[in-house]
């Protein structure tokens, strides 16, 4: 089949459903490796996908470790696609059977988020309806094809769209980065803990204010079966018996690198650098690091809480 253009391809095939249930997809064009790439990631999200094979303009020496990474990042999404059709159970489209499915997964995640250490309301609203982020989200009518896709991964990982990224979707190619950049990196931490790694991120969090990033970040805990009732005590951290040794360290560092300036020293780096070795240490630095960019973007543009935690997302559960 000959379609003119990467717009044409999405619109045709991404429709395509169980008709082509088991086929390979070639893709031979003449466009940028970067078009090619992006194609190969799309195509991910089709259910009916069984290999890709994704070939552009003749790249000399580079293109055998270019095509290795692509085929690398294919697979890990597979992988990850797979996983989420195991594991999340159906949830219905109106809000009470979503309910039940979170409640039926963890007993008493549909609690309100008040009693953790979380940013307030700005402005004095009091209502996630009354929380519109200064930039209005892109609809999924009016998003383009691959926005579309994107959107109906994210609803099958996490049961709603994440906010941010339907605010960035007014970029779709900004979009996008930011999609494979997390991804990349939640597939690359392999040294730092997981407790120590979201706790971290969530303190960078709370002392930034974004309340969008607690509500998300609770979640990812409470999925990872961390205990999130400790949460309140968590400006006690230094002193509170909730917390070990590595987890302080590291909620210390997470404070020292959201000050303005930055108030990291020497010795806390050196510390950090025999607790964890010096891969987990780049690997803490980063995961702080990129908590930084979420929170001031997020709270720039005013995206608050989205009640994944509560709910009110409609999250889909995922088996621990």
């Amino acid at each position: 089949m000959c379609l003119k253009d990467y717009e044409t391809m999405y619109e045709v095939f991404g429709s395509a459903g169980d008709a082509l249930r088991g086929r390979v997809l070639v893709n031979l064009n003449s466009g940028t490796p970067e078009e090619a790439r992006a194609a190969a990631h799309t195509v991910v999200g089709w259910p009916w996908l069984c290999s890709v094979s994704a070939m552009a303009k003749p790249m000399g020496p580079r293109r055998e470790r270019i095509d290795e990474a692509v085929a690398g990042l294919l697979a890990a999404h597979a992988r990850l696609d797979a996983i989420i059709a195991a594991t999340a159970p159906a949830v219905a489209d109106d809000p009470e059977a979503c309910a039940a499915a979170v409640a039926a997964r963890w007993p008493g995640a549909t609690r309100s988020l008040s009693h953790l250490a979380r940013p307030s309301r700005p402005h004095g609203r009091t209502t996630k309806e009354d929380d519109m982020p200064r930039i209005p989200v892109v609809s999924e009518k009016d998003a383009g094809p691959l926005t579309k896709l994107v959107y109906r991964y994210a609803r099958k990982r996490f049961g709603a769209v994440p906010e941010p990224f339907a605010v960035v979707a007014h970029r779709p190619a900004l979009m996008r980065a930011s999609g494979i950049h997390e991804m990349l990196v939640e597939k690359a931490i392999k040294h730092l803990p997981v407790n120590v790694a979201e706790l971290a991120q969530y303190r960078t969090a709370v002392r930034l204010g974004c309340s969008w990033c607690v509500d998300f970040g609770t979640m990812l805990q409470k999925h990872h079966g961390l205990d999130i009732d400790r949460l309140k005590n968590i400006d006690d951290y230094a002193t509170s018996e909730l917390f070990t040794r590595q987890e302080r360290l590291a909620l210390a560092y997470a404070d020292a690198m959201s000050e303005t300036p930055v108030a990291v020293t020497d010795e806390q780096v050196a510390e950090l650098e025999r607790e964890f070795g010096r891969p987990g240490l780049i690997e803490l630095t980063y995961l702080i690091g990129l908590e930084n960019q979420r929170a001031r973007v997020n709270s720039a543009l005013d995206i608050t809480d989205q009640g994944f935690t509560s709910g009110d997302a409609c999250r889909v559960p995922q088996a621990g």
